[in-house]
């Protein structure tokens, strides 16, 4: 009974500091503090201590977007992107992204290039993109490094260079990224931009088929089939294609029927 009226007591007290803290915020944000109507509106977005309220959401965010508070520009653009709470506007997403863009934010960097290469609410430019996507991969954005990576290879925006387009690959995977891991094993498996390194181009296939790569695990499932860079291992390589195939990749039922793969189930 102790421990229950304890715990019931501790309970009582958090909420009412929490309750208090919430009212300070509110008045802090009222008050026209921008730190304060940010973070307010990323609780009501979220439901953090309050009921799920994208209108409050909204109001409390946009209130600090004009302030001038990066941050809460780029989510404001982010939210018109989606239509969280709001009419979805590309124009007005630009809008936003752009102003936070031009503070530095990494992740509206990275939006805008994004609106630019999908010519949503401003007219299409490889060129633009490229460059958006470059200021936001400087400041370490993973998504960025990839798709800068994508620019050098392809072309787009970019002349191509794969050697650029393998060290901002190698950039994005070193964070994780799996497209980007899976992007960097594909350079280092065909020698573009890099000396080819089968050895590499598995260690990072594997890396990207961890995550759920499809492609990734198409691709090391064939090397395990051949022993590229590893050992031979049938298993192994039946396992990855049925994943890969589950994944969308049709080439691995090639596979799977070819080698009867289904033997080493």
């Amino acid at each position: 009974m102790k421990i229950i009226l304890w715990t019931a007591l501790m309970m009582f007290i958090f909420s009412a500091s929490f309750a208090q803290d919430l009212n300070s915020l509110l008045g802090k944000a009222k008050q026209g503090d921008a730190n304060a109507q940010f973070e307010l509106g990323i609780k009501y977005a979220n439901g953090n201590g309050v009921y799920k309220d994208f209108t409050q959401a909204y109001h409390w965010i946009e209130k600090s977007a004009l302030q001038g508070k990066r941050e809460a520009q780029c989510t404001l653009g982010n939210m018109y992107y989606n239509g969280d709470g709001i009419i979805k506007s590309y124009k007005k997403a630009f809008y936003w992204f752009q102003k936070s863009a031009e503070q530095g934010d990494a992740m509206a960097q990275y939006n805008l290039g994004l609106l630019y290469i999908k010519g949503q609410g401003i007219s299409k430019s490889d060129e633009k993109a490229a460059y958006w996507y470059e200021l936001s991969a400087e400041q370490g954005d993973a998504m960025a490094q990839y798709y800068l990576g994508i620019m050098y290879s392809e072309g787009q925006g970019k002349p191509i260079d794969f050697k650029k387009a393998a060290y901002w690959y190698k950039r994005s995977a070193e964070q994780g990224n799996a497209d980007g891991q899976y992007s960097i094993g594909v350079m280092c498996y065909n020698g573009y931009g890099v000396l080819r390194d089968l050895k590499k181009a598995a260690y990072w296939y594997g890396k990207s088929a961890e995550q759920g790569n499809a492609k990734a695990q198409y691709n090391l499932g064939v090397m395990y089939l051949y022993g590229q860079g590893i050992l031979k291992d049938l298993k192994r390589a039946a396992e990855l294609m049925e994943k890969a195939y589950e994944g969308g990749v049709e080439l691995a039922k090639t596979q799977w029927d070819e080698n009867e793969l289904w033997r080493y189930k």
